[in-house]
C-alpha cells in the first residue's frame, strides 16, 4: 500500500520526502524525469535535510526526536549524532554551518567537524521551529510569541545583526533569498507578504496575498535569481510576486538618509489599528485592483472612495498601495500543504509544487508576462515510484 508523503522539500532541483516508512531523496533532471537516488524504508522520519547536492544528510526520527544523526547516504553510514535537551523541530544547513532549532533554543555547529560553536537560549516559545539560514550564514528567527518581531543573527561571526518588526501578529513563515540580501516574511494571518533588506532591515516590498483572515502560509521561497517570491497557503491559490530592483536600491539608500549607516535596528513601520489592512471581504483572493464590470464607472477610484467610507483612511491606503501577484496557480483542491520553488529546468523557468499527497507538480511560468501558470506534468513520488502522469 502506498502512503502519502508526510513532508516534501525541494532544494536546488533535489527533493527529500519523509514519511512513516523513512526518507527518500530525488533529483530532477528534466520535466519528464525524476530519479530516486536514495531511500530508507524502516523508520518513521521527521526530518531529512540534505546539504545541497552532496552526500550529507541530517536526519531526525520519530523514535528519537531529540537526536540528530548526520549521515553519508552514499556510503550508508552514520558520521555522528548529537542529542539535545528537547525535541528537534527543524534543521538548517549550508556549507559552513548546521543549525538545530528547539522550542526555546537554537544550536549552531561548524558543519566541517560538527563542533558546537554557539547556543541561543531562553528564547520565546517557537513551537513550529521557525528559522531560516542563508548561504552567507545569516540566521533569522522569531523573538516574540505575541508579535512578528525577528532577530537576524550572523551565524558565521556569531554576532547579532539587527531586529526587524516585520508584522503585528506572530510569524508563520520566513526565508532568505538565494544571495542572502533579502528576507521574506508572513504572519499567522497570512494576507500580507513582506520583503526586507537584510543589510539594514528596511522594507523593500509589501505584497497582498489575499483578503481572507487567518490563512495558513505553507511555503514562502525566493527564486534563485531573487526576482520573485512564491507563496502557498491552505487556499486553492499559489501566488508569485515580482521583486523590483529599484525598490531594493531605494531601501538600501533609505537607511543612510533616514538613520545613518551605523543603525542596526530600523524604526517600526507606521501602523494604524492593523497595518496589514485586514478586513472581511467576500472577494477573497481576488485582487482588489480588478474592475467588477466593464462599464458604469466601477473602477479603482470608485472602489477606494466607497471603502474609505467604512474603514479608516490609513487602512484603505495600505490595502490599495500593496503590490499584487504577478502570477498565480489555481489548485484543484484547497487545504493541502505545498512546498513551492521557481527554478530553471532544461533552461526553462518552471514552478515546482511538492505536495504532502506525495506528488510533484510542474507548472509553466512566463517570467516576461506573468499571469496564470499551466500544469504540464505531475510526478508520483509515493512508494513505489510510479513514474510520470501526463495531464
Amino acid at each position: 500500500m502506498t502512503v502519502p508523503a508526510k513532508e516534501v522539500k525541494i532544494g536546488n532541483i533535489s527533493l527529500s520526502v519523509v514519511s512513516k516508512q523513512g526518507y527518500r531523496l530525488f533529483s530532477l533532471s528534466s520535466v519528464d524525469r525524476v530519479d530516486e537516488i536514495f531511500g530508507t524504508h524502516d523508520e518513521d522520519t521527521k526530518i531529512a535535510e540534505r546539504l545541497f547536492s552532496s552526500s550529507l544528510v541530517a536526519v531526525v526520527t520519530a523514535s528519537e526526536p531529540h537526536k540528530l544523526k548526520v549521515c553519508h547516504f552514499k556510503k550508508r553510514r552514520e558520521i555522528c549524532n548529537y542529542s539535545y535537551p528537547s525535541d528537534i523541530l527543524s534543521v538548517k544547513l549550508n556549507r559552513s554551518r548546521l543549525v538545530v532549532c528547539l522550542v526555546d533554543s537554537i544550536y549552531i555547529h561548524n558543519i566541517r567537524d560538527m563542533r558546537l560553536l554557539h547556543s541561543i537560549n531562553n528564547m520565546s516559545s517557537n513551537p513550529a521551529g521557525l528559522c531560516t539560514l542563508s548561504l552567507s550564514s545569516h540566521l533569522a528567527y522569531p523573538i516574540s510569541a505575541t508579535t512578528g518581531e525577528l532577530q537576524v543573527f550572523d551565524a558565521g561571526n556569531l554576532t547579532s545583526r539587527l531586529k526587524i518588526k516585520a508584522h503585528d501578529s506572530t510569524l508563520s513563515a520566513m526565508n532568505f533569498s538565494f544571495n542572502g540580501t533579502l528576507l521574506a516574511t508572513a504572519s499567522e494571518k497570512g494576507t500580507v507578504i513582506r520583503v526586507f533588506c537584510v543589510k539594514n532591515g528596511q522594507r523593500v516590498h509589501e505584497f497582498r496575498r489575499g483578503l481572507k483572515r487567518h490563512v495558513s502560509i505553507g511555503s514562502l521561497n525566493f527564486s534563485i535569481c531573487a526576482s520573485y517570491v512564491v507563496a502557498s497557503s491552505n487556499t486553492e491559490t499559489v501566488h508569485i510576486f515580482r521583486i523590483d530592483p529599484k525598490s531594493i536600491e531605494q531601501a538600501e539608500r533609505r537607511n543612510c538618509i533616514d538613520s545613518g549607516a551605523t543603525t542596526t535596528t530600523p524604526p517600526a513601520s507606521p501602523t494604524t489599528n492593523n497595518n496589514e489592512g485586514e478586513s472581511d471581504d467576500s472577494a477573497g483572493d481576488k485582487p482588489a485592483s480588478e474592475d467588477t464590470g466593464s462599464g458604469g464607472g466601477w473602477g479603482m477610484g470608485f472602489i477606494t472612495k466607497a471603502v474609505t467610507a467604512y474603514f479608516p483612511t490609513s487602512v484603505v491606503t495600505d490595502v490599495f498601495s500593496q503590490d499584487r501577484a504577478y502570477a498565480t496557480v489555481q489548485l484543484a483542491e484547497a487545504g493541502l500543504r505545498y512546498e513551492c520553488v521557481i527554478a530553471k529546468v532544461e533552461k526553462e523557468t518552471r514552478l515546482l509544487l511538492a505536495c504532502e499527497d506525495g506528488f510533484l507538480y510542474m507548472y509553466s511560468f512566463d517570467d516576461s508576462k506573468g499571469g496564470d501558470c499551466k500544469l504540464i506534468r505531475a510526478h508520483d513520488l509515493r512508494m513505489p515510484l510510479h513514474g510520470i502522469t501526463d495531464v
